[in-house]
């Protein structure tokens, strides 16, 4: 199956990947995220400061947006090259 998230926060398998400081939001996440790149074909999108596209494992890619990406054109292209079964959005109160 492939699943696209787009979450406001950063899971800790991309954090570890990156070098960067674990976020203390969305704890559910990084299990749901464990569990499931088991089986899965995976794109994680969150808000970032620079633009980061990175594969993390076989079945793992990270996407880190900026506000120069942060349009419809971009996540267009996204959904439409990756074709996800499923697309899970948290964090939509957010402007991303």
């Amino acid at each position: 199956m492939r699943i696209l998230y787009l979450c406001n926060c950063t899971v800790s398998v991309v954090t570890k990947a990156l070098c960067q400081k674990r976020s203390v939001y969305g704890g559910w996440l990084d299990k749901a995220i464990d569990y499931m790149q088991e089986d899965n074909d995976i794109i994680y999108m969150s808000p970032s400061t620079q633009y980061t596209d990175k594969r993390i494992s076989n079945s793992f890619r990270y996407i880190g947006f900026d506000n120069e990406h942060n349009n419809q054109t971009f996540f267009t292209n996204i959904l439409t090259n990756f074709n996800p079964d499923i697309v899970h959005i948290w964090g939509s109160e957010f402007l991303h």
